[in-house]
């Protein structure tokens, strides 16, 4: 009882710091939509720097047990909505970005799609090698892309382009993203709001831009766009 008590005063604690922090950025940044949390000597350093997280063998090792049920049934939930929602095909080509060890990649199988997922580290057979920021696929090449790793993105304005090329016409991109509010320990882009983000789409119109505090802790907000 007292070690979770423990537990849970310090996640509050480390809440409130990171808060600290955020609005500290927030007046040195507050002409900007998002801006970049950490400095890096050079784009390798900034990859290293991400791997730190996807290949720790104890996250990759709950991410691949006790929490792969738990996700897949979280992203079966609102892909199962969204898909109602935008009335998807049947023969849908998909990706999601930033896929980690791939469950949400797998819902979208379960429900009868075509999908793939890239991230820095591969975990096949769900997720393969790609960057977000320079995707390999040719252009018009999706129908449905999902990414919630937009705080992750160095280049927030290169990796919306990336996904705008690899869309194809009328195709959808769906997005779970942080605004307001503290990016976690490997992130390294805040963004103030959502215009932060819909300022970026060159090739899109806006769907929906509304409020998820009740879908999960991790995001608060969630886009819809369609090229």
């Amino acid at each position: 009882m007292i070690y979770k008590l423990l537990n849970k005063l310090h996640y509050k604690s480390k809440i409130i710091f990171r808060q600290f922090f955020y609005y500290f950025r927030f007046l040195k940044n507050k002409k900007k939509n998002h801006w970049n949390v950490k400095d890096f000597e050079n784009y390798e350093d900034y990859i290293r720097f991400q791997k730190e997280k996807t290949l720790d063998q104890s996250r990759r090792s709950k991410w691949l047990n006790d929490e792969w049920d738990i996700k897949t049934n979280f992203f079966n939930k609102i892909f199962s909505s969204l898909i109602n929602e935008i009335n998807l095909p049947n023969d849908a080509n998909c990706l999601c970005i930033g896929a980690r060890t791939g469950q949400e990649v797998y819902a979208l199988q379960k429900l009868g799609f075509s999908a793939i997922g890239i991230d820095i580290v591969e975990c096949k057979p769900l997720v393969e090698v790609g960057d977000m920021h320079n995707l390999k696929y040719k252009n018009d090449t999706f129908d449905f892309i999902f990414c919630n790793i937009l705080d992750h993105s160095l280049y927030p304005e290169k990796s919306i382009s990336e996904i705008e090329r690899v869309l194809k016409k009328n195709g959808f991109c769906f997005l779970q993203i942080t605004v307001g509010e503290a990016t976690d320990k490997y992130g390294v882009t805040e963004i103030n709001s959502d215009d932060g983000v819909l300022k970026l789409l060159d090739k899109s119109e806006v769907i929906f831009s509304r409020s998820i505090r009740h879908y999960s802790i991790a995001q608060n907000w969630e886009i819809l766009f369609k090229k």
